[in-house]
C-alpha cells in the first residue's frame, strides 16, 4: 500500500523557494532540483536523465502531475530507470529555452508541460509535452514513453548519442543565429539598411495578419500580443496611419469588454479559447498586465476616456491580488481554483449563474441587467465546457457563464454597472476559494510592474494615481535591496541561502527601463545612476558581437547560451536592451549608448525586414533610435518652478517621451529633441505641444 501525500516522506523539492516545485514536493517520484547532485547522479551511474519543466499557474501541468507524478506505478518506473529533474521554467528560462527549442525541432511544437529524455550529458534525444498515463487519442501513455526511452538509451547507445548529437548541433543553430545574421547581413540581398522609414511597410505586414471583426492578431487560441499593439500605437502616433490606430483601438475595446478581462474583480487573463475574446484560459500573469497597462493608461489619455478605467482596474488587481507585503510582485494566478467539492477546477473562481449573480447582488432590476449586459442565460451552468464557436456568440440558452460582454448584446454602461459589479467582487471574495498564486518575484516581471504603476501615475489613472507612485517606488527598493547582491549584480530571484540565480538579459532591460520610467517622473538623479549601473553591468556580462545573450557565464547554461532576438509574451531581450540604451543616449547626451543600441538592431535587421509579427519589439526599438523618441530638456532654477508644466507634458498620451530637468540659475529654457535633431530652445513648454500631439494626418511623418 503506497504513502499518502500526508504521510509519504517528501523529495529534495521540499526546500526549494519555488511554489511550483514545492507542489511536487510530496509525490512518491525521486525528483531532483535543476543541480550538481542531479547531474553528477547521471554521469556517476550511467543513467539517463528524465527532464520536466513547467511553471506554477500552467492547468495542463496540473493535470499531468495528477495523472502520472501522484501514480505509484509510473512514479516507481521514473525513480528506477532515470534520474528524475523538475525545472520551473520561470526561475530557469534558459534551460527551458534550450529543450523547449529540441522539442519543437523534434515535434514541431512545444508547451508545457515540457518532458524531455535527455543523455548524462545532458544531450536531448527525446521529447514531447503533456503525455497521458495511459495511450488516448493516438497519444502513447506516459509508461510506455518511460519504457521506450530507457530501452533505447539501454539497447541503442550509439545510435541514440549520434541523434542527440545532431539535435544539440541544431539546437546551437536556432539559439545562437549571430553568425547565421552576419552572413546574411553580408550577403548580396541585404537590402537597404535599417530606418524608422520603414515602419509604415512593417505595420502593414503587421495588420496583413489582424483579425478585422474581432480585433487582435489570428484566430483561435487569441493572445493580446501587447508588443504588436505597442508597434501599431507608434505607427499611428508618429505617421498619423489611421488602419493602425482603429485596429489598436478595436483591440484594447474588444479586449476590454470580453471575457479575457475580469470585469469583476480587474485583470486580464492569459489569453482566450476562441477568437472573440470571451472565454479564456484562466490562468492570470503579471507581465499580461503589465504590458497592458500602458497602452490602456495612453488610449485612455488620448481618443478613448473611457479605456481609463480599465488601465485603473488592472493597477488595482496588481496591488490588490500580486503585490506581496514587502513590496515585491507575484508572478501568476492559477487557472484552477477549488469548486464546491474543494476538487480543482478551471475558472471555477470566474464564472457565474444568473441565480449567483441575484444572490450577490440583490437588487433584481440591476441583476437583470448585469446578465443581460453579459450574457449570463438560463442553462449557463453546463456551458464553459462549451467553448465559443467561431462566429460571434449571441444570447441563446447556452450563453457562457464567464462575465465578459457578448458582441451582439447592447454594450454595458459601466457607470450603471459599477455598484453591481463590486457587489459580485465582495461576492466572489467571501464564497469562494481564490486561485493559488505564485508568489515567486522575477526581477524582469517585477520591474515590468514597476513601469505600469508609473504609467498609471503619470497618465492619471484611478481616483488616487499618487498611490501608484509609492507602490513603484517601493517596488524599486525591493528590486534594489532583494534583487543584487554584490558579486553577482542583479538577480533573477531573491537569493535562497547559498543559491543565488543571476539576472538574465529581460531582468537587466526591463529594470534599465522602470528605472528611468521613475526619473522621467520624478527627476530623482539617482534613478538615472541605477540605470546606467545596470547597463554597464549588462554589457560586462552578456553583450558579445553587438548582441546580448540571454544568460551569463554563471547560469552554465546546458548546450548554448541563447541570443534571443524573437518577442514571445514580453518583448524580446535584445528588442528591450535596444530600447533603453537609445533612453540612455538621450538622458545622458551620450552617442555610446546609441551606438550599442543600432549594433542590436544592425544584427537583426535582415530576421526583421521578413518576420513583422514576431520582432515588433525590435521595430519599436528602431523608431526609439532612429527619431521616434522624443526627448524634453527644461532648464530651470528649481524643479518646482516647472513640475507643474512638466506633469501636463508627461499626460500627453505619447508613446516614447522622456524628460530632464537641468539646473540652471538663468531664465527657463524648454528644447525638444527628436532623435539626432533638437529644436531650437523655448521660453514656454506650450510651443512644444504641437510636436508631442498625435499625426492625425495621412502615412506621412510629422513634419
Amino acid at each position: 500500500m503506497s504513502a499518502t501525500p500526508a504521510t509519504r516522506r517528501p523529495n529534495r523539492l521540499i526546500g526549494s523557494t519555488s511554489p511550483y516545485l514545492r507542489q511536487h514536493a510530496h509525490q512518491p517520484v525521486d525528483w531532483y532540483p535543476w543541480g550538481p547532485e542531479a547531474l553528477q547522479r547521471a554521469v556517476r551511474e550511467d543513467r539517463p536523465i528524465l527532464l520536466s519543466v513547467g511553471y506554477s499557474a500552467c492547468h495542463w501541468c496540473h493535470v499531468m502531475a495528477h495523472e502520472s507524478f501522484e501514480d505509484p506505478e509510473l512514479a516507481r518506473r521514473m525513480n528506477d530507470l532515470f534520474v528524475c529533474i523538475k525545472v520551473d521554467r520561470e526561475e530557469r528560462p534558459d534551460i527551458d529555452q534550450v529543450y523547449q527549442t529540441a522539442c519543437q525541432i523534434l515535434t514541431g511544437q512545444g508547451g508545457w508541460p515540457l518532458t524531455v529524455f535527455l543523455t548524462p550529458d545532458l544531450l536531448p534525444y527525446y521529447a514531447g509535452t503533456y503525455f497521458p498515463p495511459r495511450p488516448r487519442l493516438g497519444r502513447p501513455g506516459f509508461g510506455q514513453v518511460l519504457e521506450a526511452c530507457a530501452r533505447a538509451y539501454r539497447e541503442r547507445r550509439e545510435e541514440v548519442r549520434q541523434q542527440a548529437q545532431r539535435l544539440a548541433r541544431a539546437v546551437q543553430e536556432v539559439l545562437d543565429p549571430t553568425a547565421a545574421l552576419a552572413e546574411r547581413r553580408a550577403g548580396p540581398d541585404a537590402g537597404p539598411g535599417p530606418t524608422s522609414q520603414a515602419l509604415v511597410a512593417a505595420a502593414d505586414a503587421l495588420l496583413h495578419q489582424a483579425d478585422a471583426e474581432a480585433g487582435g492578431f489570428g484566430g483561435a487560441p487569441k493572445f493580446p500580443h501587447a508588443t504588436g499593439l505597442a508597434l501599431l500605437e507608434r505607427v499611428a502616433w508618429r505617421f498619423g496611419h489611421a488602419a493602425a490606430r482603429e485596429h489598436l483601438l478595436l483591440t484594447l475595446e474588444r479586449m476590454a469588454l470580453g471575457g479575457l478581462f475580469d470585469q469583476v474583480g480587474g485583470g486580464f487573463h492569459r489569453y482566450t479559447v476562441d477568437r472573440w475574446w470571451q472565454v479564456p484560459h484562466f490562468e492570470k500573469m503579471l507581465y499580461d498586465n503589465a504590458l497592458l497597462v500602458p497602452l490602456y493608461v495612453r488610449a485612455g489619455r488620448g481618443p478613448r476616456p473611457d479605456l481609463l478605467r480599465v488601465a485603473a482596474a488592472a493597477l488595482d488587481f496588481m496591488l490588490e491580488t500580486m503585490r506581496l507585503p514587502d513590496g515585491g510582485f507575484a508572478c501568476s494566478l492559477d487557472a484552477d481554483s477549488p469548486g464546491p467539492d474543494g476538487r480543482p477546477q478551471e475558472g471555477y473562481y470566474y464564472r457565474w449563474s444568473p441565480e449567483q449573480v441575484r444572490e450577490a447582488v440583490g437588487d433584481a432590476a440591476l441583476s437583470e441587467e448585469v446578465c443581460r449586459a453579459f450574457g449570463i442565460g438560463p442553462g449557463a451552468g453546463d456551458a464553459f465546457e462549451r467553448r465559443a464557436p467561431d462566429g460571434p456568440p449571441g444570447w441563446s440558452e447556452e450563453a457562457l457563464t464567464v462575465v465578459g460582454h457578448v458582441p451582439g448584446l447592447p454594450r454595458p454602461e459601466f457607470g450603471r454597472l459599477r455598484h453591481a459589479l463590486a457587489r459580485m467582487k465582495a461576492y466572489r471574495e467571501r464564497s469562494r476559494r481564490p486561485p493559488a498564486r505564485d508568489d515567486k518575484v522575477l526581477t524582469g516581471w517585477h520591474a515590468l510592474a514597476i513601469s505600469a504603476l508609473v504609467a498609471g501615475w503619470q497618465g492619471g489613472a484611478g481616483g488616487e494615481p499618487e498611490r501608484y507612485r509609492q507602490a513603484a517606488e517601493a517596488g524599486w527598493a525591493f528590486l534594489c535591496e532583494r534583487l543584487q547582491d554584490g558579486s553577482h549584480g542583479l538577480l533573477h530571484v531573491p537569493p535562497d541561502g547559498e543559491r543565488v540565480v543571476p539576472a538574465f538579459a529581460d531582468d537587466y532591460a526591463f529594470a534599465i527601463h522602470a528605472a528611468l520610467d521613475l526619473f522621467r517622473c520624478t527627476q530623482e538623479r539617482r534613478y538615472l545612476e541605477e540605470a546606467v549601473q545596470l547597463a554597464e553591468q549588462a554589457e560586462h556580462r552578456l553583450a558579445r558581437e553587438g548582441v546580448y545573450l540571454t544568460s551569463s557565464e554563471a547560469h552554465a547554461s546546458p548546450l548554448a547560451r541563447a541570443v534571443d532576438i524573437w518577442d514571445q509574451a514580453t518583448p524580446s531581450p535584445n528588442a528591450a536592451m535596444a530600447s533603453a540604451h537609445a533612453r540612455l543616449a538621450a538622458c545622458l547626451d551620450d552617442p555610446t549608448y546609441l551606438e550599442r543600441g543600432l549594433r542590436v538592431i544592425e544584427m537583426a535587421w535582415p530576421v526583421m525586414r521578413q518576420h513583422v509579427s514576431g520582432t515588433a519589439g525590435l521595430w519599436r526599438a528602431l523608431d526609439d533610435l532612429d527619431g521616434g523618441m522624443a526627448f524634453v530638456s527644461v532648464q530651470a532654477p528649481r524643479l518646482e518652478a516647472v513640475r507643474e508644466a512638466l506633469r501636463r507634458l508627461l499626460r500627453l498620451p505619447h508613446p516614447a517621451l522622456d524628460v530632464r530637468w537641468v539646473p540652471d540659475p538663468g531664465e527657463v529654457r524648454w528644447q525638444l529633441c527628436l532623435g539626432t535633431r533638437c529644436l531650437a530652445p523655448e521660453r514656454d513648454s506650450t510651443a512644444l505641444l504641437r510636436w508631442l500631439e498625435p499625426q492625425q494626418g495621412g502615412a506621412g511623418e510629422r513634419p
